[in-house]
């Protein structure tokens, strides 16, 4: 995910970056706007902000790993990692510490490692984790970006949103979700890198889910990642010529 993820009121992923997500209230509907990630872990009197949540741990971070990232932190042996449960440390590890079902790992390094130096098995955790009043009861967050479409016009918001030029320049195969004034949700794929198609810019991306009449639209990962399936059928020519492995999907089920 290149931006912020929140699955049934759970936050899967961030993303140091502010970027477009799409949000997916209780009641059904959706909407499109700049989500950004901040957090905190307190324990005992010291409070250390959150790097980020199911990444990679860098130099002096403190990193957040929930049971959607995988089994163990996969760590190495420079940090410190508390294994949180019910709101308490339950125990204390080195690195690669498996991660509970029914809680979190907090892993630190460097300057987040000292500032923890005091903690023991017992002691009470405080986690707070906020991304803004717009998004404070939306319970599913899909990050993604950037923004194409702001009520009807393009508003390609690329340089806004930090985008890399591999994303933000030339023309590549594109995914896409746009918002129908109806409220139903376009899905979309183009191709691109192969005889059949050159792909869109994003801003040609953009005319076109306009031309197809949406209202607001926001850009997913695409390239060789770029792919609909629909029935169990490949809709599209993935333009890696073949499925690309990749760790995540926006899927349409039946309730």
């Amino acid at each position: 995910i290149i931006g912020l993820l929140r699955l049934d009121g759970t936050i899967v992923g961030t993303t140091y970056f502010t970027r477009s997500s799409l949000g997916l209230r209780s009641d059904g509907s959706a909407f499109i706007a700049p989500a950004a990630y901040n957090g905190s872990v307190t324990i005992g009197k010291v409070t250390v902000p959150v790097s980020g949540v199911n990444i990679e741990r860098g130099e002096n971070n403190l990193i957040i790993y929930n049971k959607y990232f995988n089994t163990t932190t996969g760590t190495n042996n420079f940090g410190r990692e508390f294994i949180v449960q019910n709101g308490k440390v339950t125990a204390i590890q080195q690195a690669n510490s498996q991660i509970p079902a029914d809680g979190v790992v907090i892993s630190v390094h460097g300057t987040s490692r000292d500032a923890f130096t005091g903690v023991h098995v017992g002691d009470k955790v405080t986690i707070r984790e906020d991304v803004g009043a717009l998004w404070a009861k939306v319970p599913q967050i899909i990050g993604g970006g950037p923004m194409l479409l702001k009520d009807g016009k393009v508003n390609v918001t690329v340089t806004a949103e930090q985008f890399p030029n591999d994303i933000a320049r030339g023309r590549a195969p594109r995914t896409a979700v746009g918002l129908m004034p109806n409220n139903h949700l376009l899905l979309a794929v183009v191709d691109g890198r192969q005889d059949s198609s050159i792909g869109c810019t994003l801003t040609e991306w953009a005319e076109l889910l306009q031309k197809f009449g949406a209202r607001d639209a926001i850009n997913f990962d695409g390239g060789g990642s770029s792919e609909m399936v629909v029935g169990g059928q490949i809709m599209n020519s993935p333009s890696d010529g073949r499925e690309r492995p990749v760790g995540s999907a926006l899927a349409v089920l039946k309730k």
